[in-house]
């Protein structure tokens, strides 16, 4: 990712993607969707991996996601886009 393909907005738009947003922040958000490139390729982004790690055998992912802090998650996606 460039600097140009990045946005301050990300970690709400992650946390967003996890249903964590409620209410007028996501309201707020999903207006921000519509005019930001960067966030809308993030949220992407951060569905095909949520949707992989579903994948995992046995539910190992499942169990643990509701749980996993977004700063971990956001070093996770960044360490696959490397």
């Amino acid at each position: 990712m460039t600097e140009r393909d990045t946005c301050p907005r990300q970690p709400d738009a992650s946390a967003w993607v996890q249903g964590a947003l409620s209410g007028e922040p996501a309201r707020d958000l999903e207006r921000h969707l519509t005019g930001c490139d960067a966030c809308r390729r993030w949220t992407e982004e951060v569905r095909a991996l949520l949707g992989d790690l579903d994948r995992l055998p046995a539910g190992a992912w499942r169990a643990r996601r509701r749980r996993l802090p977004l700063a971990r998650l956001v070093v996770a996606l960044l360490l696959v886009a490397l």
